[in-house]
Order: C-alpha cells, then sequence, then structure tokens
C-alpha cells in the first residue's frame, strides 16, 4: 500500500520534530497567511510537563486535541485506525492518549522511522504478494492464457492493485491462497473488475474487524484467520465476527460443565460438558438471529469453530489440558465406541432390555420409539460424542500448540448407556436445529 509521508497534517508534525529539541513538547500555533489563518506546531510554553502540580487544565485539553489530530491523520495514512500496523502502534503508544499528556518531537520522530520501515517493508511484501497471486491465478485456468492481451493486463492490474491497497499480511495471505475463487464465479466465467474488487474488499474489511475485535489478543487473531480462511474466498457480514466474539467471550457463554473435565471423568460428565458446548454455538447464532441452510456448512462449521475456539481460549492452559485428557481418554474413547455402533446399527443394538430403552427414550417402558425419532437420536449421538468431541480436542490441541493424543482402543459398552441416549434425545427435542445445521 502506497503509504503518503508527505501527508501535510504529517508533515506538519515532522517538520516540527525535525527542528525542534527531542524533548520539546508540540502545542498548536495560529498563524495569519494570504487565505486566512493556518494551523502549525510550536514548542510548548516551560510550565506544560507531566509532573507539574500546578499545571492549567487548558495545557491538558491542548495536548489531547494535539494527541487527537496526530492520531486521526496517523490513521488516515493507513486507511483506518484497524490498519495500523502493529509495529507503528507500539511507538505511537495509545495508551498516553485521552490522559493530557503532551506529545514530544521524540514521539513524533520515533512514529515517522516506523512508519517509514513498515512502508518499506509492506511495499516489497505486498508487491511480492500481488506477483504471486498473479501467477497462481494465470496458471490454474487455460482460459486466461485465450484472453485478449488487453483484457489479460487489465486483470492482473486489478489483482495487484488488491494486493497493493492491503496493508495486512494476513489479509493478503488469505487473498492469495483464495485469489482463483475470488476471480471466478462457480462456472468458471471471470467476475467483473468491480466484482472482484468488492469480494477483495469484504475480506479486507473481515480483517479489521477481526483485528479491532480482538484488542491484541493473539489467540483471537489466530482464531479469526482460520476462519476466514476457511470461507475460501467468501467473506462475513459486517460485524458478524464482533458478535460472535463477543458472546463467546460473555457471561451467556456458560462453561461450568465444561470447567469440571479432568481425566478422570466418566461418559456422564463428558457428554454433558459436550451437550453445554452444542448448546453455546446454537445461543450464539440464535441470540443474534443468525441462521444457515442446510447446504450451507461451508459458512456455519468455519463460524462454529471459532466460536468454540474463542469459548475455550478463556480457560487456563492447566484446565485445558485437563480438559483435554478427559476427551482423548479410555472413557472417551467408550464413548466414542457407543455412539459409532449406534450410529450404525441403531437403537436395538445397545445391550439393554427394550422395555428400558423405551423409558430413557419416552418415558415408559411400553411405548414404541417411533421410528423419526430413532433416527434423529442415531445421528444427533454421532454428531455430538464424536464429531463435537474430536472438534473439541483439536481446537485444544489448536490453543495450547500441542499435539492432540489419539484415543486408545475401548471397545465396551457403559452402564450408563442409556443416560447418554437420554440426554441426548433431550437436546435434540429441545434444540434439532442444532443438529440440522451441523
Amino acid at each position: 500500500m502506497a503509504i503518503d509521508i508527505n501527508n501535510m497534517n504529517f508533515k506538519m508534525f515532522t517538520d516540527f520534530a525535525a527542528t525542534a529539541k527531542q524533548s520539546a513538547r508540540a502545542q498548536f500555533e495560529s498563524k495569519l497567511v494570504p487565505d486566512g489563518e493556518a494551523r502549525t506546531i510550536k514548542a510548548a510554553g516551560g510550565l506544560d510537563f507531566v509532573g507539574n502540580v500546578g499545571r492549567l487544565s487548558k495545557y491538558k485539553t491542548t495536548n489531547d486535541s494535539v494527541r487527537r489530530l496526530f492520531r486521526e491523520t496517523v490513521a488516515g495514512m493507513f486507511g483506518c485506525e484497524e490498519d495500523i500496523p502493529d509495529s507503528v502502534l507500539k511507538v505511537m503508544k495509545l495508551e498516553d492518549y485521552g490522559k493530557g499528556k503532551p506529545l514530544t518531537a521524540r514521539r513524533i520522530t520515533a512514529v515517522k522511522n516506523a512508519i517509514e520501515a513498515f512502508a518499506k517493508d509492506d511495499n516489497a511484501s505486498a508487491k511480492a504478494d500481488g506477483d504471486k497471486a498473479v501467477e497462481k491465478l494465470f496458471k490454474s485456468r487455460d482460459l486466461f492464457d485465450r484472453m485478449p492481451q488487453e483484457e489479460s493486463d487489465e486483470l492482473k492490474n486489478t489483482v495487484r492493485e488488491i494486493f497493493d491497497t492491503c496493508t495486512s499480511a494476513d489479509a493478503r495471505e488469505i487473498l492469495r491462497k483464495n485469489i482463483v475463487l475470488i476471480v471466478l464465479r462457480g462456472d468458471d466465467s471471470i467476475r467483473s473488475k468491480e466484482e472482484i474488487k468488492a469480494k477483495a474488499d469484504a475480506i479486507k474489511a473481515n480483517f479489521r474487524e477481526l483485528r479491532t475485535v480482538a484488542k491484541g489478543n493473539r489467540q483471537i487473531l489466530k482464531a479469526g484467520k482460520l476462519m476466514l480462511d476457511s470461507l475460501a474466498g467468501k467473506s462475513l457480514p459486517p460485524g458478524r465476527i464482533a458478535v460472535l466474539t463477543a458472546f463467546a467471550t460473555g457471561k451467556d457463554a456458560k462453561l461450568d460443565a465444561i470447567k469440571r473435565l479432568k481425566p478422570s471423568s466418566g461418559i456422564v460428565s463428558i457428554t454433558k460438558a459436550l451437550i453445554q458446548v452444542a448448546k453455546n454455538i446454537k445461543a450464539a447464532f440464535a441470540t443474534n438471529d443468525i441462521k444457515f441452510g442446510s447446504f450451507e456448512g461451508d459458512m456455519s462449521n468455519p463460524q462454529r469453530t471459532f466460536v468454540t475456539e474463542v469459548m475455550l481460549m478463556r480457560l487456563a492452559p492447566a484446565k485445558l489440558r485437563a480438559i483435554q485428557g478427559a476427551l482423548t481418554g479410555g472413557t472417551a474413547a467408550q464413548l466414542n465406541y457407543i455412539a459409532r455402533e449406534i450410529s450404525m446399527k441403531g437403537l436395538s443394538d445397545i445391550p439393554a432390555d427394550d422395555a428400558d430403552i423405551n423409558l430413557a427414550v419416552m418415558g415408559n417402558p411400553n411405548e414404541e420409539i417411533p421410528q423419526d425419532l430413532r433416527t434423529g437420536i442415531r445421528n444427533a449421538i454421532s454428531f455430538l460424542t464424536i464429531d463435537k468431541m474430536n472438534v473439541a480436542s483439536s481446537i485444544i490441541g489448536e490453543i495450547l500448540d500441542e499435539e492432540v493424543p489419539e484415543l486408545p482402543d475401548n471397545n465396551e459398552w457403559s452402564e450408563d448407556t442409556l443416560y447418554v441416549v437420554e440426554k441426548v434425545k433431550d437436546l435434540l427435542l429441545e434444540h434439532p436445529q442444532i443438529f440440522h445445521e451441523a
């Protein structure tokens, strides 16, 4: 991205910093010019410094105004504040803003140097990413070789412009990986220049939103990047990342059953925890009126995984390892076996009397279980205890950056099997969409 180091306001600050002592404090000064009045920056008086108990409040107000303009100027140079790179944010020290502290020439110079260093490196990286994307795109289909030269050049320029105007290395990585899907429709026809830029801009906007809501949390940034990568060239509506993050980090995401898990937990405890995970995900979408169709797994699954990961990363590493022990131990393997057997052979294969199975499901030993309910329980128990358990285990491994242990062999039925069936049935009847949308 071309960053205008000679931006008029920024130059006003850097010109001051270049001629003043590094300890000098920036202050606005108005000067008369032929067209009226112009604002410049000058060194503040001797009484305006932090620690002076007699410092007038007007100095603090002025300092905040100077800092506000400096902050807005730097943000404008990158497009918006969310796009200011970390290397620049670090030297800006945003924690000092809004507190009446003066802005020194030393700080302005440090920010200028950081911007120049970033611009040099980022321009080279953006150009390289753009060239790689063009190469990948044109190698992907023979149809690009048959394009008229003028159209081919225009498409290449469009792709390169997407990368030249993107300051997020993560966004560029996802754009580069999915450039073919961004440029081509499902029938392999080429989108218009406006359509291509719109799809790319939506992905860039998702990364800006992610950066804003993450507030520097590296785990959320990592989980969000994985989610956006999994969308394969698609993007989320504005505000979606914010509402999902807010739910997953808020009090409505219940974790008590999950936190009770430990390596010695039985299948009842594990089932309760998995049900809690499923309910939380359902609530995250229901609370924000987010709905998915039957064939939208490519959009829904990455978001479900994101919500689960942001929820679990709230827990301490020691607690996560205890949960991982429960999800990858012998009892989890037993639950996995039970779910697999029921999924393949149905409820009738459970080593229990039909009357006991009827009682667990229908509440009446003499009432037969309807076929549609039998099918629903089979599908639900497979999804909940096999899919959800494996996903949660993988996510914990991702958070801890540790290899996920393999499940041991445990091909035995449990005396609590009917309890598991009953609880899965309750969840199925209470929240059928949990399984239909999975």
